[in-house]
């Protein structure tokens, strides 16, 4: 019997989630200092904060946005890194999968593929 995939938000639903999540989001000091300390530079910052930590959603191959993931502050018990839950649920649309983040650079010298 096959197994029921999660009703998600579509790709279009998403990205106008998080553009709408990004433009009403302030990003404070800590977290923009954290992201500076990891080599982040200002113009290429985007980021928004909470109590918590920060989210920095990312987005994929169409360059729409796809998901995020927080970085807790003081995570305690689940980790550090978390995805942000979207209403749905946060795998990829018609899949019990995470989304991939895609990152483009002017000069690619290799295909790095992480997985946990």
């Amino acid at each position: 019997m096959p197994v029921a995939l999660p009703q998600t938000m579509s790709l279009e639903e998403r990205d106008r989630f998080y553009r709408n999540w990004l433009a009403n989001g302030l990003l404070n000091e800590r977290d923009r200092a954290d992201l500076q300390r990891r080599g982040v530079t200002d113009p290429s910052i985007i980021a928004l904060s909470c109590d918590v930590g920060y989210a920095v959603p990312f987005k994929g191959l169409d360059g729409k946005y796809v998901g995020a993931q927080w970085r807790y502050a003081h995570p305690g018990e689940g980790g550090r890194y978390r995805w942000h839950n979207l209403p749905g649920g946060k795998q990829f649309p018609g899949t019990h999968e995470m989304p991939l983040a895609v990152y483009k650079v002017d000069q690619p010298t290799m295909l790095v593929v992480s997985q946990k």
